[in-house]
């Protein structure tokens, strides 16, 4: 591999390298080690190898980091934002996020090689962009040619030391570059916009995100029906939100029939967690064993209310869509949100 790039080794750097090799015995390592070679001068003498691939990985990442090669600030966002991606970026929303990233841009501005621009020089990305290429994979996710890493522990690497160590304002961009995009069956924002908005701990924008109708009519209709129930789970674990988690619960409910009518996700939505704490209900729902607790039954509870969230969507559907047909049920489903015993259903189930 060396002789191929045009480069020789002295034998002392070729016993070094083959005798790690033969310690670990794993390709990658022997791909990094040379990597690193093709790097050595004959009078560097026998430089040092870390013993393992985590540390081979960093010691080439440091080098691309190098004021001389790249700069420690391209590097740790590029590399960021690509382990904070679910299913990985297409080369053009790589592009786009490090442009609008104004620490990026002050750094790369400051050469005086560069220009002033609004956005990344393309060659500057596609420098970058050869160096990792051997470490990168293109695979086909929502519809489109995405990049991510070969290596499952080249992934690692950059989990551990280029996202968790970054602020979550640093990497909430990528929340704010999926979040401008249109709503209208936008296969990448469907897939990507929760996580990141979790992974930014934009909080207010994550529930706002979840109780948006035409967001969780977009994840259905893109074929993605069973993604909303796990966006739910994610979002509880990180934000306690009785009406998230009931919502979350309402979808599950009907995860199997939504994936095969992907259009009724209101119509189940309405039929499952309208009831919860609609007036109607307490013409259907007996007390749970103890009473309801000193705060009452639901319908009594104060705002925020799942009915009067739904209720808004109803109109929002009228007003959208006039004509807008679908099957409302007329009593609570039999298996309540919250575990409440309906006596309606009871008393069908036992005709």
């Amino acid at each position: 591999m060396v002789a191929d790039a045009g480069r020789t080794l002295t034998p002392d750097q070729r016993a070094s390298i083959l005798s790690a090799f033969r310690v670990l015995g794993l390709p990658l390592y022997l791909r990094l080690a040379f990597e690193e070679a093709r790097q050595w001068r004959s009078y560097d003498g026998v430089p040092a190898l870390s013993e393992d691939v985590p540390g081979v990985l960093r010691d080439f990442l440091s080098r691309l980091s190098h004021p001389a090669a790249h700069g420690e600030v391209l590097v740790r966002r590029t590399l960021g934002y690509l382990g904070a991606a679910r299913n990985g970026l297409a080369d053009a929303e790589m592009l786009e996020v490090l442009s609008r990233d104004e620490v990026v841009m002050a750094d790369v501005q400051r050469s005086p090689n560069h220009p002033a621009t609004d956005a990344l020089p393309p060659v500057v990305w596609s420098r970058l962009y050869f160096d990792l290429e051997p470490y990168l994979i293109e695979r086909r996710a929502d519809r489109t040619s995405l990049l991510g890493f070969y290596h499952r522990q080249f992934a690692e690497v950059v989990a551990g030391d280029y996202v968790q160590g970054e602020a979550a304002t640093d990497l909430h961009r990528l929340a704010d570059y999926f979040g401008a995009q249109a709503n209208h069956l936008n296969y990448r924002k469907a897939s990507e916009l929760v996580t990141q908005e979790i992974g930014g701990q934009v909080w207010d924008r994550l529930e706002a995100r979840l109780t948006d109708l035409t967001f969780l009519e977009m994840k259905a209709e893109a074929g993605m029906v069973f993604d909303p129930g796990a966006d739910f789970s994610a979002a509880c674990a990180a934000l306690p939100h009785r009406n998230l988690r009931l919502l979350g619960q309402a979808l599950r409910g009907d995860l199997h029939f939504l994936a095969r009518h992907p259009t009724t996700v209101f119509q189940c939505l309405w039929n499952r967690a309208w009831w919860y704490d609609c007036p109607d209900a307490a013409k259907h729902c007996d007390p749970p064993e103890g009473g309801w607790g000193p705060d009452g039954p639901p319908w009594n509870r104060p705002e925020p209310k799942l009915s009067t969230l739904l209720d808004h969507w109803r109109q929002e559907k009228e007003s959208c869509q006039p004509g807008f047909a679908w099957v409302r049920s007329l009593r609570p489903p039999r298996l309540p949100l919250g575990g409440r015993k309906c006596s309606a259903c009871e008393a069908t189930r036992t005709r």
